[in-house]
């Protein structure tokens, strides 16, 4: 067998194995690995809370389709800049979940977001980059900026 043909045998293994997605996103819970969705975080990490395509890619990625079926909303004309995923039939009470690593998740990859909010029948969850980075001891906007320490987090949280 020959080099590439190998390659290619191990690379289809992984996506069969890995849960990618038709966009390479890599599903939270598929056993991708911490440090696969982490890299798969990074490469669509984006400067601006306006990038829709980018921003939807990571809401998904972060894990927010874990809490069920959603849709977002984006304020990006004036800060603070924020992202809204409304639940629309939440799992549970959006008052009994909690939502901090997706979230740090989001604020970490979206260089400019400033907060974000779930919604879901009468509860929100709201989280804000200063709550975000007092929580993690550092400055979340690190998570965009070292993959090292964005694969730690994603481990962390995997644990």
């Amino acid at each position: 067998m020959t080099k590439h043909a190998l390659a290619a045998g191990l690379l289809a293994a992984a996506i069969g194995l890995g849960g990618c997605t038709a966009d390479g996103s890599i599903q939270v819970g598929s056993g991708a690995g911490a440090a696969a969705r982490a890299d798969s975080l990074w490469a669509n990490r984006t400067d601006w809370t306006g990038d829709n395509s980018k921003v939807i890619g990571l809401v998904r990625q972060a894990g927010f389709g874990d809490a069920g079926t959603y849709t977002i909303a984006l304020a990006t004309k004036a800060m603070p800049y924020q992202l809204t995923v409304n639940l629309d039939d939440p799992e549970k009470p959006v008052s009994a979940t909690d939502f901090t690593v997706p979230a740090t998740i989001m604020l970490g990859t979206v260089a400019n977001l400033d907060e974000v909010r779930v919604l879901g029948g009468a509860g929100q969850f709201t989280l804000t980059k200063a709550e975000a980075s007092t929580g993690l001891g550092y400055d979340v906007k690190l998570l965009g900026k070292d993959l090292s320490a964005l694969r730690s987090y994603v481990a962390s949280a995997e644990d």
